[in-house]
Parts: C-alpha cells; sequence; structure tokens
C-alpha cells in the first residue's frame, strides 16, 4: 500500500519531561543565523518556544511522543533545510470546523506567516499552556488556537460533534497534525462576524495570522469543485476532503510508523 499523507486518527499521548532539544554549537548557530536572514529580508516572526519530538513510540493501539522544548527557528531552518539530521519534529493541532447550516471552515493564511496566503484549516503548535501533570492536552491546544486565531471560544457556545477524525504527516513524518472535525452551533454568516470582530480588533495591536476564512460547502460537488481548484492549499489538505467524500479510503498510521 503506498504511502500516504493522512491516516486515521489513533489513540496518542504526548509526554513533557521539562528537558531542552539538544543542538550543537555549530547547528545552533547556523539557526540561529538563517533565522535572522529571514527577518532581515522582511519576514515578522517571533522565535518563540516550541516542543519537538525526541522519541516516538509504537504501541499496539496508538502512539507515544516524547517531546522536547526548541524554538520556531529551530522548524523553520527543519523545514527549509531537508538534508538537516537533527530535525525538529513537531506537533500541531487543526480544527475543522462545520458550521449549522453545512459549511466547512478554512484559513486563508496572512502574508508573513511561514505559510503565506495559503489555505488551511484552523491551528498550530501546541505549547507550555497545553501542559498538564507532564502531559499536552490537544483538546486544550485546540480550543486555545480557535479561540486566538477566530475569536471562536468552544467553552462558550454549543458544539454538535467533536471527533478526533485524522493525523496528518509531512516530509517522512517530520510533523505530526491531528486534526479534529468539529459541528458547531453556529451559521457560517455567524462564524464570519465572530472571526471578523476579532480580527479587526487584533489589529490594531498585533499581528494577526488569519487573512480571511474560506467556507466549502459540504457536498461532493462543491468540494470536488475546491479540491480541483488552483488555490495554494496546504499539503495535506486535498487528501482530507477526498476521504471524506469517499474518493480515497482510510488507512492506519501504524502500518507505517517505526520506532
Amino acid at each position: 500500500m503506498k504511502k500516504r499523507l493522512v491516516y486515521d486518527y489513533v489513540p496518542c499521548l504526548f509526554k513533557y519531561n521539562g528537558e531542552k532539544f539538544t543542538l550543537s554549537k555549530k547547528e545552533s548557530n547556523n539557526i540561529e543565523n538563517y533565522f535572522d536572514f529571514l527577518i532581515k529580508s522582511g519576514k515578522k516572526y517571533t522565535n518563540g518556544d516550541l516542543f519537538a519530538i525526541s522519541k516516538l513510540i509504537k504501541k499496539d493501539d496508538g502512539l507515544v511522543f516524547e517531546l522536547q522544548k526548541t524554538n520556531y527557528a529551530h522548524y523553520l531552518y527543519t523545514r527549509e533545510h531537508l538534508e538537516f539530521t537533527n530535525r525538529c519534529k513537531c506537533i500541531a493541532v487543526s480544527s475543522l470546523c462545520r458550521t449549522i447550516d453545512g459549511f466547512f471552515m478554512l484559513a486563508k493564511m496572512s502574508e508573513d506567516t511561514a505559510f503565506p496566503s495559503m489555505i488551511k484549516c484552523i491551528g498550530g503548535a501546541i505549547d507550555e499552556d497545553d501542559i498538564f501533570d507532564g502531559y499536552f492536552s490537544l483538546e486544550n491546544a485546540l480550543k486555545r488556537e480557535l479561540l486566538e486565531e477566530t475569536g471562536i471560544n468552544l467553552d462558550k457556545i454549543k458544539i454538535n460533534n467533536f471527533k478526533n477524525a485524522f493525523i496528518s504527516t509531512r516530509n517522512k513524518f517530520d510533523t505530526f497534525n491531528f486534526i479534529t472535525i468539529i459541528d458547531l452551533e453556529l451559521t457560517k454568516n455567524e462564524v464570519y462576524s465572530i472571526f471578523k470582530k476579532h480580527n479587526d480588533k487584533i489589529k490594531e495591536n498585533q499581528f494577526v495570522e488569519l487573512e480571511d476564512m474560506i467556507f466549502i460547502h459540504d457536498d461532493k460537488e462543491s468540494i470536488q469543485k475546491f479540491i480541483s481548484n488552483s488555490e495554494d492549499k496546504i499539503i495535506y489538505l486535498n487528501e482530507v476532503f477526498e476521504i471524506l467524500i469517499g474518493n480515497l479510503t482510510n488507512i492506519n498510521i501504524l502500518n507505517f510508523v517505526k520506532q
């Protein structure tokens, strides 16, 4: 069976023991120099903390990830230098929300993000606020990202469905992105109104990650049209929708992950 980018969700644990990711002095210098180059070229990145996979353990029914602290510069360097061996393999969360009137919500990223003007699910990397008793909570990360990027507070609205659906990957399992399908008790217009008010407010004081929101109606014809169009999309997105409309079968990531 040919390896794909998107797999069925399996149970996972995300352990953090407080250790820092080990890089040699030369590697650290190369990473810092590359980040400085990006900033001088006009990028508006912030070199915040990030958590990278230090060990991956495959169980019979799921995966256990052990994570260590690194930074965003390490991730950017890894992404653009495929020959680099001490890679920043990170964990991300994504929400594929669906409105009560049947539209999937997607994000169009701002020009100065790591995915400029690209269409993707709403989400981002796990961070320190998501750690509870030594383990990361993906649900907390998902709620935090959705609130930060759209203004939608999942703790204050009715949710009809919250399903851990897929795990997407890229670059030979350099990243693991956990995709959750969420059915909201909000219409498309209500969602967009919340997003616009949120974006307009934070534009006054800080950089916004989302340029706009994209809505795809949940029917096969609309989804197929979206898959076929030439707009820039995150690499896994077409495959997610191909699975949802039955063009691709679900597959188990445990058949492909190695220790």
